[in-house]
């Protein structure tokens, strides 16, 4: 078995952090992912 890291955190929700969660966890280099998106509306 793999020695995982045990938390990933992505900041930022759109194509680049979505399609990088998605191939971290095709990989699985991770256990658990994170996502953080702020959206800020003027």
């Amino acid at each position: 078995m793999k020695n995982l890291s045990p938390k990933l955190s992505i900041i930022g929700c759109d194509n680049v952090g979505i399609r990088y969660a998605y191939s971290m966890i095709i990989a699985g280099v991770t256990r658990e992912i994170v996502l953080v998106d702020y959206n800020k509306k003027s």
